[in-house]
C-alpha cells in the first residue's frame, strides 16, 4: 500500500502475490502501470483526479480493479487503459470516468456526478457484461457510452435527461428487466 499526502506520480508498481493501493488523500494520482496479477488494484484519489501518465500503454493489470476520483477518472482524449476481468466500482465524484478495457470485463458500479461528467468505457477486444451492474451518470450534460467489440449485456444505465449510446461488434443482450434511462 502507498498513501500519499499531495500529489502521487506511479511510474510502475507491480505487487507480487498481492494486491495494490495507491491513495491520494489531497492530490491527483497519475497513474504510470499498477500490476497486481491475479488480485486487486485500488486506486484512490479522494480529492483529485486519476489521470492516465503513459498514454496508451497499461495504466492497471489485475484480477479487478476499484478507482475513486473526486475530480475525475482520466479524460475522453486519453483514458485509464485496463487489463482486468472486473471493474468492481469506478466512481467520480465531481468528474467523469473515462476506461478503456483491452478484453472481456464485467462492470460492477460506475458512477460519475456533476454537469458534464460524462462516463465512457470502451473494450477493445472482448465483452461488455453489465448484468449484475451499474452505470450511472448523473448532472446535466452527463451521457454514457458503451463500446465493445464483442456483445454488450446490459445491467441498469441512467443518464436522465441526457444521452445513452450502446455499440457492440457482436450483439447488445437486454438482461431481463433492465432499466435504461436517458431524455
Amino acid at each position: 500500500d502507498f498513501e500519499e499526502r499531495l500529489k502521487a506520480v506511479v511510474k510502475a508498481i507491480t505487487a507480487v502475490g498481492g494486491n495494490a493501493s495507491v491513495v491520494s488523500a489531497t492530490g491527483n494520482i497519475l497513474v504510470g502501470s499498477v500490476t497486481a496479477a491475479g488480485n486487486i488494484v485500488t486506486l484512490a484519489a479522494t480529492s483529485g483526479a486519476l489521470t492516465d501518465n503513459n498514454g496508451v500503454g497499461l495504466n492497471v493489470t489485475a484480477a479487478s480493479t476499484t478507482l475513486t476520483a473526486e475530480t475525475g477518472i482520466a479524460s475522453s482524449g486519453d483514458p485509464l487503459d485496463t487489463n482486468v476481468a472486473a471493474i468492481t466500482s469506478a466512481t467520480a465524484a465531481n468528474g467523469g470516468v473515462f476506461l478503456s478495457e483491452t478484453d472481456a470485463v464485467t462492470i460492477g458500479v460506475v458512477s460519475s456526478s456533476g454537469a458534464n461528467a460524462d462516463i465512457a468505457i470502451a473494450n477493445l477486444a472482448g465483452n461488455i457484461d453489465i448484468t449484475g451492474g451499474t452505470v450511472t451518470a448523473g448532472g446535466a450534460g452527463s451521457d454514457i457510452a458503451i463500446s465493445s467489440a464483442g456483445s454488450t449485456t446490459l445491467g441498469g444505465l441512467t443518464a436522465v435527461g441526457d444521452t445513452v449510446t450502446i455499440t457492440a461488434g457482436t450483439s447488445i443482450v437486454d438482461a431481463a428487466g433492465v432499466a435504461i434511462t436517458a431524455a
